[in-house]
């Protein structure tokens, strides 16, 4: 349906279990971070720049194209 993507609150990714999954498989760091909790509120456009570096442009958009797809 594509429901769910850059515009997504990280909140609303954690708290799904098909989001959630698909960020596990992909960044599982993510999920550990000390920070994650502050980021909830968060889009995932706005953390993604924090990615940049880290996580690769590779993995980035195979995350989108996962979430897109659910």
């Amino acid at each position: 349906m594509g429901t769910f993507g850059v515009d997504s609150p990280i909140g609303v990714l954690l708290d799904n279990p098909r989001t959630r999954a698909v960020l596990q498989k992909h960044v599982p760091a993510l999920l550990k971070h000390p920070l994650v909790s502050a980021a909830r509120g968060m889009r995932l456009r706005d953390v993604l720049p924090f990615a940049r570096g880290t996580v690769s442009e590779k993995t980035i958009a195979s995350v989108l194209a996962e979430l897109a797809a659910i």
